[in-house]
């Protein structure tokens, strides 16, 4: 459907964080997990050298890293998220993907993290 807002269900992982359900997206061509800094507004980030760029190299403002643990279904989870106000959503990319030893079979739409099947 051309137009519509809906959220193609095969790259967004559903994923609880402090009681709330969230959507996060998974993303091969980011190197760096990252999450918009309006979900956690009080939340103490450490200082990072890390950059983040967008696709088209421009780079993307970072206030600071923070840790995170969270639950995919009942598989508990955690990231090294970088934080920017110049992002909309949470973003699971390569090194997340890389870290909980993820194979992503996109034909069969499935996505094994530490060779448990997950739902996304």
């Amino acid at each position: 459907m051309v137009g519509t807002k809906r959220r193609p269900s095969e790259v967004y992982l559903k994923i609880r964080i402090a009681g709330r359900e969230r959507c996060a997206l998974l993303d091969t061509g980011c190197d760096h997990s990252c999450i918009a800094s309006k979900f956690f507004k009080e939340a103490k980030t450490e200082p990072t050298t890390e950059k983040l760029y967008a696709a088209n190299g421009t780079e993307i403002p970072v206030q600071g890293v923070l840790k995170m643990n969270f639950k995919i279904g009942s598989y508990p989870a955690k990231a090294n998220l970088l934080v920017s106000d110049k992002l909309d959503e949470m973003i699971l990319g390569v090194d997340w993907l890389t870290e909980n030893r993820c194979c992503w079979d996109f034909d069969k739409r499935t996505l094994k993290i530490g060779g448990k099947e997950v739902c996304t």
